[in-house]
């Protein structure tokens, strides 16, 4: 922002200058050279007058920008993404068609058939409930009067994800709020950041989610409990009533999922040796 405003400052004064000189010296002229080079050096600031134009079909410039942006910043980060993974989780990627995904797209995957704007209004909505949850249990503090971008921004700074997925995210919600806001999306637009949305998914170890939500469908997803997902991310402290009896982590069940899990755990490893193998490799 800073450098957009020196460059306007400069952009104005020369242009003040042209027109001084021209008014104190009559037989002052500026030929067609001057001109376009005076038009070329002017194109960044017309780039931010022309993001707010109303192109041919609705869809704005900006917009246009972003999305073209954001594949270009997501595939040349992928493979990045892949390397923070650990070995437990790349093997579960692999191997399982139901890999635990942090964040819930079923909704908008349907709506965009029908509703491509509130298929997109869906996703933003999934991933700002997801991220004010994860600030308000990691960071014990009310997550609905603080911005969306300042809970993303702490969530990197306390190293809960990755500056790449701080950048991804910032980018996909920018995206969503100008079509919340009007701008027009086509189905295959929509499809694009579904896709690039869904595998942001991939981008989370096991132990490492950034969803604090009870997963009932634990055993379909590979996992020991209902909080493995997110469980590294829970306080590993002296052992108390609170700690998960495989993990040692505090449990974000509490007490009672404790109990629940020393009572049944036995019984589900010996019922599931893939889980207890896992385990102890």
């Amino acid at each position: 922002m800073h450098n957009k405003n020196i460059s306007r400052i400069l952009f104005f004064s020369l242009g003040l200058t042209l027109i001084l000189i021209r008014g104190i010296y009559p037989t002052f002229t500026i030929d067609v050279i001057t001109i376009s080079l005076y038009l070329i050096l002017s194109i960044p600031i017309l780039f931010d007058y022309l993001e707010q134009l109303e192109l041919p079909g609705g869809t704005r410039f900006v917009f246009r920008r972003k999305l073209v942006k954001l594949q270009i910043n997501f595939e040349k980060n992928k493979e990045k993404l892949k390397e923070t993974l650990d070995e437990k989780t790349k093997k579960m990627i692999k191997k399982k068609k139901e890999f635990y995904k942090t964040f819930d797209f079923s909704i908008a995957e349907n709506l965009i058939e029908t509703d491509p704007s509130l298929g997109i209004a869906s996703i933003r909505m999934e991933i700002e409930r997801k991220l004010r949850l994860a600030y308000s249990v990691l960071m014990k503090q009310d997550s609905n009067k603080i911005p969306l971008r300042k809970i993303i921004e702490e969530l990197e700074n306390n190293k809960i994800i990755f500056d790449i997925q701080m950048n991804l995210l910032n980018a996909i919600i920018s995206i969503c709020n100008h079509v919340i806001h009007g701008t027009k999306i086509s189905k295959d637009e929509a499809k694009r950041v579904l896709s690039i949305v869904e595998e942001l998914n991939y981008t989370f170890s096991i132990g490492y989610s950034i969803c604090f939500e009870y997963n009932k469908e634990f055993e379909k997803h590979g996992l020991v409990c209902p909080w493995e997902h997110c469980i590294e991310f829970m306080p590993l402290e002296k052992r108390n009533k609170k700690s998960c009896p495989i993990f040692g982590h505090d449990c974000p069940g509490g007490e009672k999922q404790v109990r629940l899990c020393k009572k049944d755990n036995q019984m589900t490893l010996e019922k599931n040796p893939k889980i207890k193998n896992r385990l102890l490799s």
